[in-house]
């Protein structure tokens, strides 16, 4: 603090002064951390509606399933490939959603990436592509073609299970058609004619 006239000002004046940029200071970093909380916030909005995007539109299900593969995700697209709704799908029990044998596969990858020391991520042990019968909400059943992949926390400890699973019926059809006119064809010895029915 400065004056043209000596002692103009006493040490109480200076404390003061000092208060008040102290002060000044204090609102002045507030409103830059403010700014920058806005900004997080606004951030994690914008990546929130990038993946409800993803989620909402995806062809392919996706789904998350905790280490006792309870469901805990599942993508709405599953109303279009399988005919429930998100909410009715994670109601299922996994009896009703895997064959037995496609819980055991599922079961011993996870036990075989939790058995793994040190993780990479190059390391392909966490990843597990498989064909599985997935029931309809009409009864029926489609194929569908999983990728699974063991998500780890910070420490590298499985976490949970994400899935990518895409609709492969009609695929599996044409397989299935191709198989029966090649085995019609090898066995025959004669002329064969094949039809569509």
């Amino acid at each position: 603090i400065m004056s043209r006239e000596p002692h103009a000002y006493h040490h109480r004046h200076a404390v003061l002064v000092e208060r008040i940029a102290n002060q000044i200071a204090g609102a002045v970093a507030n409103a830059e951390l403010y700014e920058e909380l806005q900004r997080a916030v606004d951030d994690a909005k914008e990546s929130e509606r990038l993946y409800r995007l993803l989620a909402d539109n995806a062809a392919d299900i996706i789904w998350v399933r905790d280490l006792d593969l309870n469901v805990q995700f599942v993508s709405p697209s599953i109303k279009r490939v399988q005919g429930f709704t998100a909410e009715e799908w994670m109601a299922l029990s996994l009896e009703e959603t895997l064959s037995p044998e496609h819980q055991n596969t599922l079961i011993d990858f996870l036990d075989r990436a939790s058995a793994v020391g040190d993780f990479d991520e190059g390391d392909h042990t966490d990843v597990l592509t498989m064909e599985t019968q997935n029931p309809h909400k009409d009864g029926s059943t489609g194929w569908g073609e999983s990728i699974v992949r063991v998500l780890r926390d910070s420490e590298g400890n499985p976490s949970s299970v994400l899935g990518v699973t895409r609709d492969i019926t009609e695929r599996r059809l044409a397989e299935d058609r191709l198989r029966l006119n090649t085995a019609a064809l090898e066995s025959a010895a004669n002329g064969v004619m094949i039809t569509d029915i």
